[in-house]
């Protein structure tokens, strides 16, 4: 079980973690619509090949730091109600160190291993 002393901790990194995703997140949405204001009649096919492939990939980044984003705010709204750090399939404590390495984990490791 985790301590205060650690707890608070996790709930610093969290926060921190919320903070730098939202930015990462909002210069992903600059980066697109100046993208979709560049697209100009002289592109050949190749440039235009390029650019979608560039856009397409900001896109599928902005969505999974949305994706993690969702799941740093979940566990934040678990530390509130006193659930944090424990499994969300089998309802065992979580191994602090797996908090450690990715604090917003919602699952132990035998469940995380049985999902994917």
């Amino acid at each position: 079980m985790l301590n205060e002393k650690e707890l608070q901790k996790l709930r610093r990194r969290l926060e921190e973690e919320r903070e730098r995703l939202r930015n990462h997140i909002l210069e992903l949405g600059e980066m697109l619509r100046l993208g979709d204001r560049e697209i100009g009649s002289a592109e050949d096919d190749a440039d235009i090949a390029a650019r979608t492939i560039s856009y397409d990939g900001l896109l599928a980044l902005m969505e999974s730091e949305q994706e993690t984003l969702a799941e740093v705010e979940t566990a934040l709204q678990a530390i509130e109600e006193g659930t944090y750090g424990r499994c969300v399939s089998c309802g065992r404590e979580i191994e602090p160190a797996r908090l450690e390495a990715r604090p917003y984990a919602r699952r132990c490791i035998v469940c995380q291993e049985r999902e994917a």
